[in-house]
């Protein structure tokens, strides 16, 4: 299993909601992890964040690390999917 995958194994989901785009009802629903990662994971998701999903109908956002040395291992996942609401 790579590193990407594991995040997004852990992520829940957190939000669900129903919006009107360009006429069409849709359905977002929101999935999140945030929290440490085992080191050895740091480099092979950096290596990873060009496999990110980026469509009309999903969307991942990642961020790993941050300014502090402390912040190493932290990271940060997001995923919206938006599908098209039953009628």
């Amino acid at each position: 299993m790579s590193a990407l995958n594991w995040v997004r194994d852990k992520a829940k989901q957190f939000d669900q909601y129903e919006l009107e785009v360009e006429g069409e009802k849709v359905v977002a629903t929101w999935y999140s992890f945030n929290g440490r990662v085992p080191n050895r994971m740091v480099f092979e998701l950096q290596k990873e964040l060009s496999a990110l999903v980026v469509t009309d109908t999903e969307n991942e956002v990642l961020r790993v690390g941050g300014p502090y040395r402390s912040d190493f291992n932290r990271c940060a996942y997001t995923r919206a999917v938006y599908t098209k609401a039953a009628a």
